[in-house]
């Protein structure tokens, strides 16, 4: 795998929420983590690949973390350099609640920021704010399709 290449999809096996992977450009190697928006955690990370888990992921809505998110939206994987020691990388598609797949569909990039911030401290909005604007840009640019699936009627047949 080359400095870029994104590894599949990784859950942790305790808790089943999908992992955020990290790119170091420091000497350490590359890491899955918990996203910041859910800690503290009870348990340590424990990285495995999707495909291996049984049952169903714990899921969140990718732009704003709530709960149960509805809305897949296809879209390829990508990198976005951070300048910094770690670079962020998306793998997959994209998940989305009611709310934000409408503010997605209206272009509502800056209500999407705003309540993705409200779920991180105070002190980190400021840098969190660029870079959620660049993951946004990555996520526009690489998104397969304008509409996206609706995940419950699919669960309904």
């Amino acid at each position: 795998m080359n400095d870029t290449a994104i590894p599949e999809l990784h859950l942790c096996r305790t808790c089943r929420r999908p992992l955020d992977y990290h790119q170091h450009h420091d000497g350490r190697p590359n890491t899955h983590e918990h996203p910041v928006y859910a800690e503290p955690y009870d348990h340590p990370v424990d990285p495995i690949p999707a495909s291996m888990v049984d049952g169903e992921m714990v899921g969140v809505c990718d732009f704003c973390t709530n709960p149960g998110p509805r809305w897949r939206y296809r879209c390829d994987d990508f990198v976005i350099p951070t300048g910094g020691p770690q670079d962020y990388g998306s793998t997959g598609d994209w998940m989305a609640c009611d709310e934000c797949a409408a503010d997605i569909t209206a272009g509502n990039w800056d209500i999407i920021t705003a309540r993705a911030l409200d779920q991180h401290p105070e002190a980190a909005r400021s840098y969190l704010a660029q870079m959620l604007r660049r993951i946004l840009e990555g996520f526009v640019a690489h998104r397969k399709d304008e509409a996206p699936t609706d995940t419950y009627k699919r669960r309904s047949r």
